[in-house]
């Protein structure tokens, strides 16, 4: 997807891109050296140590500072990266339309072009934060707290290994879902454009059958669908 993506953006949005993506990766390794920070502080405060809690802590909040520097400078470039992709889709998807023959725009084709430059569009281009960020935290920061974990103690760091196949089952379980929904909800959204668009086309006709013709009922059957 990320390389599909990049294929479809122009030279300024696959370097925001890639720079978004840097700093999503950054601040995943960040965060799970946080977690990981806890277990060294965590037993020197247990153990009375105040001196060696004191030093965790302060390495502790270093690496929270790093953190929120990044995830700063990264929602500031995703929102930039954003509006590039979203510029690079529709110009693409414009000058494709373009070149195709009246013929091919019918009713459901209609519906969907504009499923796709607007709705479609919008949540392409903002996929790369609100998605792609999430899934790449969700296995990154782990990950290095998991890694991190074999230097601190490696009974934890086997406990939390455990725990990798059930994740990974899950998200296949809910991943499969999802597209699953999703297929659905696509079709359902082309549908209900395809009979707005139609309901706009013939006016008229409908202004002279007057209120609670059969469109009325088929426009909100598939908006309610």
């Amino acid at each position: 997807m990320i390389k599909k993506l990049l294929g479809y953006s122009s030279p300024e949005a696959r370097r925001l891109l890639v720079a978004e993506l840097a700093l999503v990766v950054a601040t995943a390794v960040l965060q799970g050296a946080a977690f990981l920070m806890l277990v060294p502080l965590l037993r020197a405060l247990f153990l009375g140590d105040l001196g060696t809690a004191r030093l965790w802590l302060a390495v502790l909040a270093g690496v929270g500072a790093l953190y929120a520097a990044a995830y700063w400078f990264g929602s500031q470039i995703a929102m930039r990266a954003s509006s590039a992709v979203l510029d690079s889709l529709l110009t693409r998807l414009g000058d494709r339309l373009v070149e195709l023959p009246i013929a091919w725009f019918g009713a459901d084709r209609s519906g969907q072009m504009a499923h796709i430059a607007t709705q479609g569009a919008m949540f392409v281009s903002s996929t790369p934060y609100s998605i792609v960020r999430l899934i790449l935290t969700g296995f990154i920061t782990p990950g290095t707290a998991l890694i991190g974990m074999f230097f601190f103690d490696w009974r934890l760091a086997l406990a939390m290994a455990a725990t990798v196949p059930i994740m990974w089952f899950v998200f296949r379980w809910l991943r499969t879902g999802m597209e699953r929904d999703d297929a659905v909800h696509a079709e359902a959204v082309h549908e209900a454009s395809n009979r707005v668009i139609e309901f706009a086309r013939v006016q008229p006709t409908l202004r002279t059958a007057g209120r609670g013709s059969i469109a009325d009922r088929l426009v909100e059957e598939s908006l309610q669908h």
